[in-house]
């Protein structure tokens, strides 16, 4: 059936169609005449996101809109009948044994997936986020709260914040700078919205300057004021511009809908060269030795800096499409996803040797890693968050 489903919609569907509505047509063929009709999928759509007071309520709507029978159970089977309301949970472990030195919770909220930032530790404080548009910092030592601000448009939030002389800057819809101190809004920049991607620290000629990428454009700014000081187009759209730029010397590399090498100055971004690979969602480029490598479900790619063209390819080194491979000892360590490249990774982390001749899968352990994130290494030893636990592994080993 799905060989069939998969050979119809490729034959009748043109690739734009498919790409968006691809899934949706998938499951009607699937069902068949158990899928609900257009006219009650037409009705439904009328009382999108609708609150209801109660079930009288709803009932009563149904009647209504005569819906009726079988169609009316699955219409109840599929309407949700509760909030789920999480808790936002920052945690500080002893990385030497695992011990929990403190742990804060803080109000959360409801949503599809909740805050999924990295936090951001700078001089003894630890800066994220809540639900809706909360927004926090928390002494690293003692786990006390600094401050909690409301800012920025409700949304859950995946950049993390970055902190410059005493500013604390994140894309939240839009772009602001907190006083690090106080959490007091300094100032907003509306050129950039609400982003996954974070912001990276630049320095040319004794200036440091901050670059973001958000709202179909990556904008170079200064962080004290949030003054623009250049824009240029980004070459990705939703997922596809999420991923934070990676930035070496004053090369840039993008990854979107291609990849992107610009040479950068504090007056433009110049475009050197564009990869036209098949990337997708969020994988975010990784710079080692003059070269730029990308990780993903569609495979491996290492683009040269200099040039900014496509150097190899390799669609069997795949991994996790949302997240982008940390470097250490000459090595490259990513959310794993040979089993099945769907995109959000398989559970396991793989290393990479990246090399400009041809890049090798090393190693590969099953450790069920939550899907989506990315470990960190520090002293030898990697750190993994698992789907009910945080590890810790001796590469070194």
């Amino acid at each position: 059936m799905q060989t069939w489903v998969k050979a119809w919609t490729g034959t009748n569907l043109t690739a734009d169609v498919n790409k968006q509505f691809g899934s949706f047509v998938a499951d009607r063929l699937t069902k068949g005449g158990d899928a609900l009709s257009l006219d009650i999928l037409e009705k439904l759509e009328a009382i999108k996101n609708k609150e209801f007071a109660n079930q009288f309520e709803l009932d009563q709507w149904l009647d209504t809109a005569a819906i009726q029978g079988d169609a009316r159970k699955k219409v109840l089977a599929a309407i949700p009948v509760e909030i789920n309301i999480r808790d936002n949970v920052t945690i500080c472990l002893d990385a030497a044994t695992g011990k929990t030195v403190w742990k804060k919770i803080l109000p959360g909220g409801s949503g599809e997936f909740g805050t999924g930032s990295t936090p951001c530790v700078v001089n003894g404080k630890c800066y994220g986020f809540g639900n809706g548009r909360s927004i926090f910092c928390i002494d690293a030592t003692a786990g006390d709260i600094v401050w909690c601000v409301e800012a920025g448009k409700p949304a859950e939030k995946s950049c993390s914040f970055i902190v410059e002389d005493g500013v604390a800057v994140a894309p939240i819809d839009p772009l602001t700078g907190f006083d690090a101190q106080s959490g007091k809004v300094l100032w907003t920049n509306a050129v950039v919205g609400g982003s996954w991607s974070s912001p990276v620290r630049w320095k040319s000629e004794g200036k440091t300057v901050l670059i973001v990428r958000g709202s179909g454009k990556v904008l170079c700014f200064e962080p004290q004021t949030g003054a623009a000081l250049w824009t240029c187009n980004d070459n990705g759209s939703g997922p596809n511009s999420g991923a934070t730029p990676a930035i070496a010397g004053d090369r840039m590399v993008l990854a979107g809908s291609d990849i992107k090498t610009y040479k950068l100055s504090l007056q433009k971004a110049e475009l050197l060269g564009t990869a036209a690979v098949p990337v997708d969602y969020s994988c975010g480029p990784t710079v080692f030795k003059g070269h730029a490598y990308v990780w993903g479900r569609s495979g491996g790619y290492c683009v040269s800096l200099d040039t900014g063209t496509l150097v190899w390819s390799d669609k069997e080194l795949t991994a996790c499409s949302y997240s982008a491979a940390v470097c250490a000892d000459g090595k490259m360590f990513i959310n794993g996803n040979a089993v099945k490249p769907t995109g959000y990774g398989d559970g396991s982390v793989s290393m990479f040797l990246p090399s400009p001749e041809k890049g090798k899968l090393l190693g590969q352990a099953f450790v069920h890693q939550v899907l989506c994130t990315t470990p960190a290494i520090a002293d030898g030893r990697i750190y993994c968050r698992l789907v009910d636990a945080i590890a810790c592994y001796d590469l070194r080993k």
